[in-house]
């Protein structure tokens, strides 16, 4: 059984940094909620190998540096331009434009408006992010982790890191949500390659380090969190809401007809059947 990525049956992660008085408009926190799902949509691991959500994905990875994500206000284009230029000026997200044109393609998340939306849909922060990388590190010699045959690194599963089994998370919801847990945890990784994931056909997920990370030192020591805003709004059932209303939109859509049909995009995991903790035998 899949995760439930509806936001029921949550972890609830703690508070921290709580401030009503962010001089940022209510409407412009929810167009960063949006545009954070939408870019955890292209970076979620892939569980479900029908339809075009493999190669979406693959494209969306490959692209968001430079196109950024779709977002306009349906109402009001004009609106759309204020509400983009504001954002921008802020320092929230960065506006990508066509090669030789003023017309937008999309949004790329900044670190400081990552943050407002991470912290108003009450999703983990990056500091925690850093912890989490910390216990993957330490987990990268695990006897259940296996290789992929394409990679020479080692992945690790997630019931391994968030402590559960398959078996208890078919049973359990709150043990399920775990799963999730683990991907909310990681997300910001993913996006920003500190961290990779695959999944095998069944669509249970490995996690694994860059290969830098691996062969480096505890990556909370080597990766320097960015400057985010001190004062970050107050966590809101209504923004986890759109949160995940977005998130479930975008990769409905991604399920959709493949963008670029010569686009193989995300394959399953092909991990070997030896174990890490076999191989020294």
């Amino acid at each position: 059984m899949l995760p439930d990525r509806t936001g029921n049956n949550r972890i609830i992660w703690p508070s921290k940094d709580v401030c009503k008085n962010m001089n940022i408009e209510h409407d412009q926190i929810v167009v960063l909620v949006t545009i954070l799902a939408r870019v955890d949509a292209i970076f979620a691991p892939v569980r479900d190998w029908s339809g075009g959500l493999p190669s979406n994905a693959g494209v969306g990875q490959r692209m968001y540096p430079v196109r950024g994500v779709a977002w306009t206000d349906p109402g009001n284009r004009v609106d759309a331009q204020r509400v983009r230029d504001a954002l921008a000026g802020a320092g929230f997200v960065r506006t990508m434009r066509h090669r030789g044109s003023d017309r937008t393609t999309g949004l790329v998340l900044l670190p400081a408006g990552e943050a407002v939306a991470r912290r108003a849909a009450d999703l983990p922060n990056l500091a925690a992010t850093l912890g989490t990388l910390d216990w993957l590190w330490q987990l990268r010699t695990h006897p259940d982790n296996t290789r992929e045959a394409s990679d020479a690194g080692t992945y690790t599963r997630e019931t391994v890191i968030v402590e559960t089994s398959y078996d208890r998370a078919n049973t359990d919801p709150r043990e399920r949500q775990k799963l999730v847990a683990a991907e909310e945890l990681l997300l910001a990784a993913l996006i920003r390659g500190w961290a990779k994931s695959g999944a095998d056909v069944h669509g249970r997920v490995w996690y694994a380090l860059s290969p830098a990370l691996a062969a480096g030192p505890m990556p909370s020591l080597s990766l320097a969190p960015p400057e985010v805003p001190d004062d970050l709004p107050e966590a809101d059932e209504d923004h986890r809401a759109t949160y995940y209303r977005e998130f479930a939109a975008a990769r409905a859509r991604m399920g959709g007809n493949a963008e670029d049909p010569r686009e193989l995009g995300m394959v399953p995991i092909a991990c070997s059947p030896l174990r890490i903790g076999d191989s020294a035998k």
